[in-house]
């Protein structure tokens, strides 16, 4: 089973390895949290216990392995079987080394701007008087980021092992669109995961969380033979600590609430709560979404986003319309997808009112950063002007294409009627560039006419939804169920849209299905990322031009010797054809080839050849010169030769 290299190819629904229905893994989870309830000391005892019970099982399969390989050198030494001792620790060493490197799973610290007291010394007093009253450990580092959020991270040296480093986190638009208090509450509230114990069984567990979802990830993407010895307890194991751990996890958050009511009173952490869930809906709707729109006119990233911030934060916005989203996030249910409670539960543990706040004048980064809020701003706004300036370009590009063409469909809708595909075209373009409200009544056009269309179907489910009309669902469940392709973006936009009302009953067997087709695009994924000397291989059955335009391409590659262009049979999602590009190069017999030299001709393929649909491109020279027969077979596969 050989991987002969990687190629050209969106909710990501996270099982955790279960394998219960979403209501049987609710139920498990309910029960974990009235246990927890009831008996606080032995639900700790048994989340430790399960703890150890996955170091125990690693430890000993590992002490297992390692007896294996002494027997192995022993063998080897005494010159019994020595052969066949080094074929199996060939095969034993990289099992091992697989169990190491998951139990040392390298945890990224957070990314962000370093500053110190020297920079900003209000805002150390405040993060010092706030540690003090919740009794966290002293951050080891702040950083500023351009996040909207705030968070105490332990960062772990020895992977689930621990020796932590703490740093505080925070996102300079949430300093912005806060008061001093409402700050003061939120720090509270970060601090308070890392007070007294606390923080360190949390901390805990979550690298053990981090540590067995590698560990087992390594083994399954690797289909290395010894995941038996892993995958069958790590089945049973992972939902059964998820369900435990995620209990203590929704615990921390109420007790994180609650430090930060003892430091700030429970009306500021209310209100923190409330402006936070306001202000993060700003941004998401209608803020972030104004500055990009920008891309369609302008041909630089002239805008200074964070700089901005400072003003639209503290600037009024119409009532009725922070009415309309605090009345759409008290809808919300506490759900199993974050271990964050609603914002109504938490409110509600708080005896905090749910009520509008006042505008803030004076902001948090206003007052505790002074002077120095200012640099950090056009660092961000140069920092961000940087990393989205190519997206830019293209955005700018395609938008100016995209004009004309919206034009040109215009233009002949007035005098004659598009065909279908036309049709749905000018709705896509019209809803890129201009709104949602304009293209909903073209897409319906669409499906009037072609009502099994299920990119019409996709776009006025999603639609209807976003206008909150139940009959979205039945318009996106038609998409899923005539292209599977969609199945994804369908479940997500419908679970969204009922947690988004308080309907998580309603949503259980919708996250079922993205379950379900979560696991089919990652048997898929891993199906169309390599080739193996098991694999079928058919002709490609292209049209003459669709080939013709590769060969001239490939004939500006002068190190290309020949190709071969053929289609691979695929289990999963058959209706959509892979197709796998083989080259050689022409190797010189007194030049060194490398295995690098290969990849980046493999690149430089993968980025310039104009192949259809899903292509994976490799080379059939060094580790792959095996694969050359099978192309050899193929009728009409081979399509060059230099």
């Amino acid at each position: 089973m050989t991987d002969a290299g990687a190629g050209r190819r969106g909710y990501d629904l996270q099982t955790g390895g279960r394998t219960v229905n979403q209501e049987a893994y609710e139920n498990f989870v309910a029960r974990v949290e009235a246990d927890a309830q009831r008996r606080p000391s032995l639900y700790r005892l048994q989340l430790g216990g399960l703890a150890v019970l996955g170091y125990a099982y690693v430890a000993t399969i590992l002490a297992l392995l390692l007896l294996i390989l002494a027997g192995l050198g022993w063998m080897v030494i005494h010159g019994s079987g020595a052969a066949i001792a080094v074929k199996l620790g060939l095969v034993v060493v990289p099992l091992v080394w697989a169990v190491l490197a998951a139990m040392f799973v390298r945890i990224p610290p957070p990314v962000g701007r370093v500053i110190t007291r020297d920079d900003a010394p209000a805002l150390f007093d405040v993060i010092e008087e706030v540690r003090r009253k919740t009794g966290a450990p002293r951050p080891d580092t702040v950083l500023v980021t351009q996040d909207f959020n705030a968070a105490v991270v332990q960062h772990p040296r020895l992977g689930v092992f621990g020796w932590p480093r703490n740093y505080l986190v925070l996102g300079l638009p949430l300093m912005q669109a806060l008061s001093v208090e409402e700050f003061r509450s939120v720090l509270a509230h970060e601090f308070g995961h890392l007070s007294g114990q606390h923080g360190k069984f949390g901390a805990w567990i979550y690298r053990l969380r981090v540590g067995w979802a590698r560990l087992l990830h390594a083994l399954e993407e690797s289909d290395h033979w010894g995941k038996f010895l892993f995958v069958p307890f790590f089945k049973w194991y992972a939902p059964k600590f998820g369900a435990y751990s995620f209990v203590q996890a929704r615990r921390q958050e109420y007790e994180a609430d609650r430090m930060s009511a003892a430091v700030s009173g429970a009306a500021v952490a209310g209100a923190a709560l409330v402006r936070v869930e306001l202000q993060a809906q700003f941004l998401q709707a209608e803020y972030w979404k104004n500055i990009f729109r920008q891309a369609d006119v302008r041909d630089q990233p002239q805008v200074q986003p964070f700089s901005m911030l400072r003003h639209a934060f503290t600037q009024p916005r119409p009532q009725g319309n922070l009415t309309a989203t605090l009345e759409s996030a008290l809808k919300r249910r506490t759900g199993f997808d974050d271990t964050h409670p609603c914002l109504a539960d938490r409110l509600n543990a708080l005896g905090a009112k749910a009520v509008l706040p006042d505008a803030v004048g004076v902001t948090a980064a206003g007052t505790l950063l002074g002077a120095f809020g200012a640099t950090l701003e056009n660092e961000f706004d140069r920092l961000w002007q940087e990393n989205v300036r190519e997206w830019w370009r293209q955005r700018h590009q395609f938008a100016t294409g995209s004009r004309s063409r919206l034009a040109e469909l215009e233009a002949r809708a007035a005098t004659a009627e598009l065909s279908v595909d036309e049709a749905l075209e000018r709705a896509t373009l019209t809803e890129e560039l201009m709104d949602a409200a304009s293209a909903l009544p073209l897409y319906e056009a669409v499906l009037q006419r072609a009502p099994d269309n299920a990119a019409a179907l996709f776009a006025v489910g999603r639609l209807k939804l976003d206008n909150d009309d139940d009959a979205g669902i039945e318009l996106l469940e038609r998409a899923s169920a005539l292209d599977s392709a969609l199945a994804q973006a369908c479940g997500v936009q419908i679970v969204e849209y009922l947690r988004r009302h308080g309907r998580n009953a309603d949503a259980r067997s919708h996250i079922d299905d993205l379950s379900r087709s979560a696991e089919r695009d990652e048997l898929a994924r891993r199906e169309r990322a390599q080739l193996r000397t098991s694999d079928t291989l058919l002709p490609h059955e292209l049209p003459e031009e669709a080939v013709q335009a590769i060969v001239e391409k490939l004939r500006t590659f002068p190190e290309v010797r020949c190709a071969w262009l053929v289609r691979k049979q695929t289990q999963h999602y058959s209706h959509i054809p892979f197709y796998v590009l083989a080259v050689r190069r022409k190797n010189r017999w007194w030049k060194l080839e490398t295995s690098r030299a290969r990849q980046k001709l493999v690149e430089a393929l993968c980025a310039n050849v104009p192949c259809p649909g899903e292509t994976l491109f490799v080379c059939l020279d060094g580790e792959n010169k095996h694969f050359r027969s099978r192309f050899k077979k193929v009728p009409g596969g081979k399509i060059y030769s230099a």
